[in-house]
């Protein structure tokens, strides 16, 4: 399962408020209704909540690409040593 913006608007809210708040959304993932712990908060418009949820997913795809990539590099490390695909395996388990 990927991951989309959706995923992320609660974060997202939270982020920019700077505050508690307790986020409900439907089975689509569509906010329908914010409750902020301390008073006086507003909920930032949707085109702040858009960009910042896009920050959070694109810092989680990065994060996530490179943990894939970085496995890679040691598998090919270990290749370049001489070890092969089935001593790299009963190592590492890839």
């Amino acid at each position: 399962m990927s991951l989309t913006i959706k995923d992320f608007y609660s974060k997202a809210i939270l982020n920019l408020t700077n505050s508690s708040a307790v986020v409900k959304t439907d089975k689509n993932q569509n906010i329908i209704d914010v409750e902020f712990v301390e008073d006086n908060i507003s909920l930032p418009s949707q085109t702040d909540i858009d960009a910042k949820a896009q920050e959070l997913l694109d810092a989680y795809n990065s994060e996530k690409q490179t943990k894939i990539d970085k496995k890679a590099s040691g598998k090919q490390k270990l290749k370049d040593l001489g070890l092969t695909d089935e001593e790299i395996q009963a190592l590492i388990g890839v």
